[in-house]
């Protein structure tokens, strides 16, 4: 089953059937496993938080990058601006296709 040439009907059954991802979530996890706490004044913020906080226009773009490079590597698939894990949904397909 290609994911390229999902039907309508296919998608509309992943999006009842399936959680999508929250992306702002996926990426919060990213970076706070990536980077260490941040130290001000004594006091201990994730990095997540300070990028949300002190530049939010630059969070949003570390999300959009850091989709679209999941998106590519095959990692997630994006259903009408809802995204979902690529192998849950490649399972799931397979498990119909199986049923009929």
């Amino acid at each position: 089953m290609s994911m390229k040439n999902l039907t309508v009907e296919q998608k509309a059954t992943i999006k009842k059937e399936l959680v999508d991802i929250d992306i702002d979530k996926l990426y919060e996890q990213m970076l706070d496993e990536c980077y260490p706490e941040i130290d001000i004044i004594g006091l201990k913020y994730s990095p997540s938080q300070c990028q949300k906080e002190i530049d939010p226009c630059a969070f949003r773009c570390g999300v959009n990058y850091y989709i679209d490079s999941l998106c590519e590597d095959n990692e997630l698939i994006e259903i009408d601006n809802e995204y979902f894990d690529y192998n849950e949904v490649q399972e799931f397909l397979d498990g119909l296709e199986s049923q009929d």
